[in-house]
């Protein structure tokens, strides 16, 4: 098993860490004798807690509005869909069927 070195290890991370999220840290620790110092140095962390994190704003696009209309008018068209096809006219109370429910039309 090969080792990966405290700094390359950080660098593969480098674009995780940050952002407008918070960082969570976890640390695989172990009871055992024969790990007590890299536990014991795990659970320290001062190297970790000098890590200073850079957050960023997000920012919402310019489009925003456009995209929020699109969306609007499509959620509109749906639920005039929906009230076309739950209105009572649509619904044939047929012998043996449930009234209030839908039933499929046949071509």
């Amino acid at each position: 098993m090969q080792r990966v070195q405290y700094r390359t290890h950080t660098h593969i991370f480098k674009d995780s860490l940050g952002g407008s999220d918070p960082t969570v840290m976890i640390a695989a620790t172990s009871p055992s004798k024969l790990s007590f110092s890299e536990t014991h140095s795990t659970r320290k962390l001062k190297r970790a807690m000098t890590i200073q994190l850079q957050g960023k704003r997000n920012i919402l696009s310019a489009h925003i509005h456009v995209h929020m209309a699109m969306y609007n008018g499509v959620i509109g068209d749906l639920k005039r869909k929906i009230m076309t096809v739950s209105s009572p006219e649509r619904q044939e109370d047929e012998p043996g069927k449930a009234p209030g429910r839908l039933h499929a039309r046949e071509p």
